[in-house]
């Protein structure tokens, strides 16, 4: 005769199904907790900006180069500069310091305020001028394009590295002007608007580089009769810029 079997317990049932169902449910808590903190996380990691890497953020900086301070004191009288000023459109066969670059550049759109006016005057305070240079006999500085940074409310007194090249076949190609081809040094005032209000800031930046320059020893000359959008083209300068005038300056041969 079998023997009968015995009858599981209340207890002992839910015991056992506990038992059986314990490490799956387990296991599956597991994995939703994960999901959730993955999800949570890709909310609220920020997305990385593709436009430019850090890379690209670091060559930005290390683009700015600081130029000397400017002197605001000249042994040169600015009766004398006056009476001296001339145009000069041939050079002698010199470099020109950065210092004396830094203080052409300062004359010409230099902050000289505390709420950011500049060495020249502008309508409504817009100031829709740009300075380019063109390098190519300048002492500590590599040959290339750069573009002026005078700053806002607080002077700046930078150059921003467009590119470094030797233009100096560029520019035999694109201009028939001797002084410009020639020239240790090329300023390029470029306008982002038409209004003649822009010419006649243009204007008073040409007349304090030549002062500066005859403080300096230096001389230079004004020139607006060039196929600006060709050379606009030839150098890649911004489509919305104006060139107004190119300015060569040097050691003047008299």
């Amino acid at each position: 005769m079998a023997a009968p079997q015995k009858t599981k317990k209340p207890a002992d049932l839910s015991q056992s199904i506990l038992k059986r169902f314990i490490i799956p449910l387990t296991t599956l808590g597991i994995i939703s907790l994960l999901i959730v903190t993955t999800i949570f996380r890709s909310k609220n990691t920020p997305t990385p900006n593709t436009s430019s890497s850090p890379t690209e953020e670091l060559e930005s900086v290390s683009n700015l180069l600081d130029l000397p301070h400017p002197n605001l004191d000249s042994r040169t009288s600015i009766e004398k500069a006056i009476s001296s000023r001339r145009s000069y459109r041939s050079f002698e066969d010199k470099s020109i310091s950065l210092g004396y670059l830094s203080q052409l550049l300062w004359s010409a759109q230099g902050v000289t305020t505390d709420w950011g006016g500049r060495t020249v005057s502008s309508s409504k305070s817009a100031y829709p001028l740009s300075l380019y240079i063109i390098s190519s006999q300048i002492n500590d500085l590599d040959k290339g394009l750069y573009l002026y940074i005078p700053g806002d409310i607080q002077p700046a007194h930078q150059l921003s590295t467009i590119y470094k090249s030797d233009l100096i076949s560029l520019l035999a190609e694109t201009t028939d002007q001797y002084s410009i081809q020639h020239a240790p040094l090329v300023i390029i005032v470029t306008s982002s608007s038409n209004k003649i209000e822009a010419y006649l800031e243009a204007g008073q930046v040409a007349q304090n580089l030549f002062l500066q320059s005859e403080s300096l020893g230096l001389g230079m000359a004004t020139i607006s009769s060039q196929d600006s959008d060709l050379l606009k083209e030839a150098l890649k300068l911004p489509e919305e810029e104006t060139i107004i005038l190119f300015i060569p300056v040097g050691h003047p041969k008299k």
